[in-house]
């Protein structure tokens, strides 16, 4: 019995392989670009329920040459519970437009409600957000929900 159950194992592991292999063929990859983008921030707990947080961060495009973006991020959160959340975050960024070749400044505000469940080893989470996003003159303002 012990000796079926190791062949019926080398069998199904390499149909496995041989279908992993099969897959890859067929898979697609970037090739052309490799960009970079890196960020450092900050964290600090105010009692149990208060936290702030501040973040800055630099972006590059096309194999790490032209500048994309540089931001500066800033946030509180409120906890409730241990269920509920709400945050208010802003937004500042300088970023290259590569159509009309400027750099544009914009603000950006974000509202959001999250909301946490947690079931034994596994944690859900669900946020809704509400932005708005001031920018220069040569594009529209903008509010995703």
């Amino acid at each position: 019995m012990m000796r079926f159950t190791k062949i019926l194992t080398r069998r199904l592991f390499a149909a496995l392989l041989l279908l992993l292999i099969f897959l890859s063929s067929t898979s697609f990859a970037q090739e052309k670009d490799a960009a970079l983008r890196t960020a450092i921030g900050i964290n600090k707990d105010f009692g149990k329920k208060i936290n702030a947080e501040a973040e800055i961060g630099y972006r590059l495009n096309n194999n790490m040459q032209i500048y994309e973006k540089a931001y500066i991020e800033t946030g509180i959160s409120y906890r409730f519970n241990r269920f509920f959340q709400i945050s208010a975050n802003y937004r500042y960024e300088n970023k290259n437009n590569f159509i009309e070749d400027y750099l544009s400044e914009r603000n950006r505000f974000v509202l959001a409600w999250q909301n946490r469940l947690k079931m034994d080893k596994f944690r859900f989470y669900w946020t809704i957000k509400y932005q708005h996003k001031f920018t220069d003159s040569y594009e529209n303002n903008g509010i995703y929900i």
